[in-house]
């Protein structure tokens, strides 16, 4: 599981208190996660005593044991999460609800989601239904939307940094890869052109050319959100059935990829308009389960 994943997963009343310690208005439980970097810890409110609720998590940069360098690098994330997460709110993207950045021990706190990370789902194997998937990876293109809206990019839209609740509620982590629009990948990547084989291999595709305009650079670095996407959509297609997903839609749904990982940048859709498309797509696969169409016409309720 990343260091995204488990700053949010868990059960929050699965905690014990095995520290006393206090970090600012927040008393921390058992220790969930981390090492010299950065150390991941249940919490509570201070004034909550006593209560057998842990609902929270608390990620800290401990004052001893990481080099300068790295300690720097782990602050960064912190703060990086805490602005992403202030400018943007959204239902499927991490919420940070406090946040202390200069003191001797910088900590982020966030609420404790149960789940598992999309990374974990195809490591299971276990077969998923189409609409699900496309569910699955809508509710991420949702997240992607709202930080382009914000003028972000997320920047590490994989697998990891997607947590899926039991309810299938997803939401996107990984906010300390977040920077600002307009932006230039410097190294080229080969193109690939998407062929369902036997292999998960995921495409890539090539960046964008150092001289872009800046509207163009702004575009293509949204785009890199997209291709990860694209990605993400062509790995989980490989927990889908294709024999048993409505006729017609496993096929649209892989051609979709080919579009998200266009080599050009600019000719890839918008998170908006992958969200429009995805939907579009999830009535269909969903109308031919509940409706398949060759039981004839629905008895109409009198």
């Amino acid at each position: 599981m990343s260091a995204a994943a488990q700053d949010a997963a868990g059960t929050p009343q699965a905690a014990q208190p095995t520290s006393s310690k206090l970090m600012g208005i927040w008393r921390l439980g058992e220790q969930l996660a981390g090492g010299r970097q950065w150390q991941l810890w249940a919490a509570q409110p201070a004034d909550a005593a006593g209560s057998p609720r842990w609902d929270y998590a608390l990620r800290m940069v401990p004052r001893d044991g990481a080099s300068a360098s790295d300690r720097e690098a782990a602050v960064e994330r912190l703060r990086r999460t805490a602005e992403a997460a202030a400018q943007v709110r959204h239902p499927q993207l991490l919420s940070v609800i406090d946040a202390s950045l200069e003191g001797a021990e910088p900590f982020i706190v966030m609420p404790r989601l149960a789940g598992r990370s999309l990374a974990d789902v195809l490591a299971a194997g276990t077969s998923q239904p189409l609409p699900v998937v496309l569910w699955f990876v809508r509710q991420a293109a949702q997240a992607g939307a709202a930080l382009h809206e914000a003028g972000l990019v997320h920047g590490n839209l994989m697998p990891e940094n997607v947590l899926v609740s039991p309810q299938g509620q997803a939401t996107v982590l990984g906010l300390g890869s977040a920077r600002r629009l307009r932006h230039v990948p410097a190294e080229p990547q080969p193109a690939a052109e998407p062929t369902l084989g036997t292999q998960r291999e995921v495409p890539h595709a090539a960046a964008p050319r150092p001289e872009s305009t800046a509207a163009e650079a702004e575009a293509a670095a949204s785009a890199e959100d997209v291709l990860a996407l694209g990605r993400l959509r062509w790995q989980l297609l490989y927990l889908v059935d294709q024999e048993r997903a409505p006729q017609g839609s496993f096929e649209a749904a892989a051609e979709l990829v080919a579009d998200l990982i266009h080599p050009e940048p600019t000719s890839r859709p918008t998170c908006e308009q992958l969200i429009g498309r995805l939907a579009e797509l999830e009535t269909l696969a969903l109308g031919q389960l509940i409706c398949p169409a060759d039981n004839g016409p629905l008895a109409r309720a009198a």
